[in-house]
């Protein structure tokens, strides 16, 4: 009888141990895991996730929050927590507007450099006398034979 209380035991001890005890933070937008996040709990501990995004916490708590560069804090309580993934929005920037202030004959210098830029981009020859050997194969470029015209004309006064 004792033999199958130890077996009972340790397989719920294993139960145990193989329950989810942490969670993974990962980028709302991509569904990709994220490194070097923080999180931290009401009674100050702190984890940082690995290069999977994941972490375990020990311990009660209330509430934590998740902090990661680049992307908006999150607050969330211990039922939120209990989630196996935490998405984290991206933080975006916006410029209001860019002023280019350019120092003495800085016109001159930029239409000279995008003139030189201009000229590094490769254009398209303009001689007729181009053969492109594909263009044979393709049928939206050339015109239809007279023969094939009569046979349309033929078809549609029968139809």
């Amino acid at each position: 009888m004792t033999r199958h209380f130890l077996i009972i035991v340790s397989a719920f001890a294993a139960l145990r141990v193989a329950a989810q005890s942490g969670a993974v933070v990962a980028d709302m937008s991509s569904r990709k895991p994220l490194r070097d996040a923080l999180v931290v709990t009401d009674g100050d501990e702190r984890v940082v996730t690995d290069y999977r995004g994941r972490f375990a916490l020990s311990g009660s708590y209330r509430g934590a929050s998740v902090i990661c560069k680049g992307y908006l804090r999150r607050n969330m309580t211990a039922d939120e927590m209990r989630r196996d993934t935490i998405f984290l929005i991206p933080e975006v920037k916006t410029l209001s507007g860019v002023e280019i202030v350019l120092p003495g004959d800085g016109l001159g210098a930029l239409k000279k450099s995008l003139g030189q830029e201009s000229k590094a981009v490769p254009v398209k020859p303009k001689s007729g006398n181009s053969f492109d050997f594909f263009g044979i194969f393709d049928k939206s470029k050339r015109r239809v034979s007279k023969k094939e015209r009569e046979r349309q004309k033929r078809i549609l006064d029968n139809y």
